[in-house]
């Protein structure tokens, strides 16, 4: 893949698993609420999905460092930038499971509070919108990496 469109690439790829997240969220809702879903209450959800939540959404976080401090070792710009897409790549499979589950116990329990946890997820989601100048600083790039392609 070129350099040039690897932002490019990044953020397709970002918004669209956003955009899975809120549509299966906005799907489960209406369904909620035109009452398509009998509800099935089950108090095993509600313990499950903050620990599952918190637990994915700190390893999250966690896998992405260190993959980003091994991205940072890497020699070349392309090796980098292939590293850094791994870590992206997995910090988002990581933070779209729980808003993934809590939609599936919505739809399973017909309680729209579970809901809650995706709406959440969506909002820590957004905050990790792939730039060049978040590229730029989290990859530590020199002068020299970030010239030797100007359109990152």
């Amino acid at each position: 893949m070129k350099n040039s469109t690897f932002i490019k690439t990044l953020q397709v790829l970002f918004f669209a698993l956003l955009f899975s997240q809120v549509v299966l969220m906005a799907v489960v809702y209406t369904l909620i609420q035109q009452k398509s879903i009998s509800p099935n209450p089950n108090e095993v959800f509600a313990y499950i999905l903050p620990i599952a939540a918190l637990a994915l959404i700190a390893q999250a976080f966690m896998l992405f460092s260190k993959k980003l401090n091994d991205a940072r070792a890497q020699q070349g710009l392309t090796n980098k930038l292939t590293a850094y897409r791994t870590a992206f790549i997995l910090q988002c499979a990581l933070l779209e499971a729980p808003s993934i589950m809590g939609s599936v116990f919505a739809l399973v329990t017909g309680d729209k509070w579970f809901l809650l946890a995706p709406a959440a997820i969506a909002g820590i989601f957004l905050t990790r919108l792939p730039t060049k100048k978040r590229l730029i600083e989290e990859l530590e790039l020199d002068y020299k990496e970030q010239t030797e392609n100007m359109k990152i």
